[in-house]
């Protein structure tokens, strides 16, 4: 677990939350500030003509002002709900919530997608409808969570501590050397990640099926996410982030073997998968590693190491990405082939550096395996079969 430290913040995050004095407050007051700053854009057509450059920069301060705001109130919320949610069902409990949040978000892409085809090319009247319904749903969500309980945690001066001190801590910190563990894996991810679309409907240049072929991925997720959840609950998050770390590098190689849409589908879907068991535990393992005083710093910190990675590794990858040589038949088949063994060199090199929190039930490796890829019934019943054969037959 985290260890506190000495050491004045710069943690804006946790400073916030902490002049607040409640994290429930903290997360109203930014959700309505995400609200309101939908609305704005939405209503944007309306201050500035097409083309504008003012209009332009307004835009994307407007949109760069959305995501600091869900950056604060992300971690506050976490900490808060992990508070809130009994420890030996955090697996259960944020499996089913997520459940419920990717038939939302499916449905959302749905909508989103039907409003604007009935606008047809008039599609700014359907842009301006969007951004203003989906402000005005925020705020509802903002009044929901209002609603909730609040628990409240006094953090002591000893307890704040810079983001600098924190990563110098990882030789002797489980929860820091798995933050670099999982900023390590989104480095290489982002290596490919923004590729894929480009290659889809530049390269390959499908259409409507590119929608199928990424909602494919949460269909799975969603139908995957409770089976997840029990079992990290059962076998503990860092075992089960660990038996899905060796099968991130596989999901990006897979591109390299065929173009053909059914194919993307399927494999999309095995990604949609392991990205479900992993982001979840991930989420649940920070919660049981982390204090509970010092718990919204340290998913402050975790927030910010994973951006600074994902910057660089979608930065890189924007740089190789039309330097690399075409080994396959596209440069950015080559891309995802650098992306699946980067993913595996430090999937290896950090996947053994943070160990499991809380007590878990012990499973052989392999039965493990066979339990995440579906086949263990199978395997059972196999050998059920196997000893029934070669069981001695009794005489009477």
């Amino acid at each position: 677990e985290i260890v506190v430290v000495d050491g004045n913040s710069k943690d804006k995050t946790a400073e916030i939350a902490e002049s607040i004095q409640s994290r429930l407050k903290t997360v109203v007051i930014f959700v309505s500030l995400q609200a309101a700053t939908l609305i704005l854009l939405g209503l944007l057509p309306f201050f500035f003509k097409s083309g504008n450059q003012t209009g332009v920069y307004t835009f994307l301060f407007l949109i760069i002002t959305f995501a600091l705001y869900s950056h604060i109130d992300g971690p506050v919320w976490t900490s808060l709900m992990s508070e809130l949610v009994e420890k030996t069902k955090y697996g259960e409990f944020f499996g089913y919530r997520g459940s419920i949040t990717r038939v939302v978000d499916i449905s959302s892409v749905f909508i989103a997608g039907f409003i604007l085809t009935i606008f047809g090319k008039n599609n700014l009247k359907g842009f301006i409808i969007l951004f203003v319904v989906a402000g005005l749903f925020r705020f509802v969500s903002g009044y929901f969570i209002s609603r909730m309980d609040d628990v409240p945690i006094k953090v002591e001066e000893k307890q704040k501590f810079s983001y600098w001190k924190f990563i110098r801590r990882y030789k002797e910190s489980n929860f820091v050397k798995f933050v670099v563990f999982v900023s390590a894996i989104n480095f290489s991810v982002a290596l490919a990640s923004p590729f894929f679309s480009v290659y889809l409907l530049k390269d390959l240049g499908v259409n409507y099926v590119y929608t199928l072929i990424n909602v494919s991925a949460a269909i799975v997720a969603l139908l995957t996410l409770s089976f997840w959840g029990k079992l990290a609950d059962r076998l503990g998050n860092a075992r089960v982030i660990k038996i899905a770390t060796y099968f991130l590098p596989v999901v990006p190689l897979l591109w390299l073997f065929s173009k053909d849409i059914f194919y993307l589908i399927v494999i999309n879907m095995f990604a949609g998968y392991v990205w479900a068991g992993f982001n979840l535990c991930a989420t649940n393992y920070i919660l049981d590693a982390s204090q509970p005083a010092v718990r919204t710093r340290c998913l402050t910190y975790f927030d910010i190491t994973n951006c600074i990675a994902i910057f660089l590794g979608a930065g890189l990858g924007g740089f190789l990405a039309s330097r690399l040589p075409t080994i396959f038949e596209y440069k950015l088949m080559t891309l995802f082939m650098l992306s699946g063994i980067v993913r595996l060199v430090l999937g290896l090199v950090f996947v053994h550096t943070f160990k499991e929190v809380r007590p878990a039930e012990d499973i052989h490796d392999l039965k493990l395996l066979f339990k995440v890829l579906g086949v263990e019934p199978v395997i059972g019943f196999g050998n059920d079969i196997f000893y029934r054969i070669s069981e001695p037959k009794k005489h009477e």
